[in-house]
């Protein structure tokens, strides 16, 4: 004989009686707990659920200098061919979204390890967009 713990109405009832977690937060709390140097703890931050040994490790490797794995897709296309891609030629030649490849590109260029060229027909949307090249 099986028991069942859920009640017989809708499941808009079950949803209605559960709490909102984050309502329950002020305002002033949200974001407040900063990342102490060398101490990773699993306190949320910024109200999203991120915590502080996931942004440690973002960083962490942010300032090792390494690449990667869609960066180093991105730049090792640009080594290879020598010429300049636009954007959306990067996401066709790789697999990878537009927005993806416009944000590793961007990467690449903050790092300093590729450059803007002039502007010209992209051969995908055949709009002027600047292209990029290995500095």
């Amino acid at each position: 004989m099986s028991q069942n713990f859920l009640p017989q109405n809708s499941g808009t009832a079950i949803a209605a009686q559960q709490p909102d977690l984050f309502s329950a937060q002020p305002e002033s709390e949200v974001g407040a707990h900063r990342e102490t140097p060398g101490k990773a703890t699993a306190t949320p931050t910024r109200g999203r659920g991120l915590r502080d040994t996931s942004i440690a490790a973002y960083h962490a490797h942010k300032d090792s200098g390494k690449l990667g794995a869609r960066q180093k897709q991105v730049y090792e296309l640009l080594c290879r061919s020598g010429l300049d891609y636009t954007r959306a030629e990067i996401a066709r030649a790789i697999g990878m979204t537009p927005g993806a490849a416009c944000g590793r590109v961007n990467e690449l260029l903050g790092l300093g390890v590729v450059v803007e060229t002039p502007r010209r027909a992209c051969k995908v949307t055949g709009a002027s967009s600047h292209g990029v090249r290995v500095k």
